[in-house]
């Protein structure tokens, strides 16, 4: 299992990958000294040609595959 973070500059993930990503400030123009929204870790999926799919339309900066789920009862 990968459990250390990976920059997005040094390498992407595969297509369709599941990943927990940490994600930056992002400001709006119109708002430049306030933060929209605050760094912090979310579930995304890495798709080619679009990138990360944030739910809050944060930008990845670092990411690392999730674990496989448990199996079993």
């Amino acid at each position: 299992m990968q459990n250390e973070w990976i920059s997005v500059k040094d390498r992407l993930p595969k297509n369709n990958c599941k990943c927990l990503i940490w994600t930056e400030i992002y400001f709006t123009p119109d708002h430049v000294d306030e933060p929209d929204h605050y760094d912090g870790f979310e579930i995304s999926r890495y798709y080619d040609g679009f990138g990360f799919l944030s739910q809050n339309g944060l930008c990845a900066k670092f990411w690392m595959p999730l674990p496989e789920p448990p199996k079993g009862d």
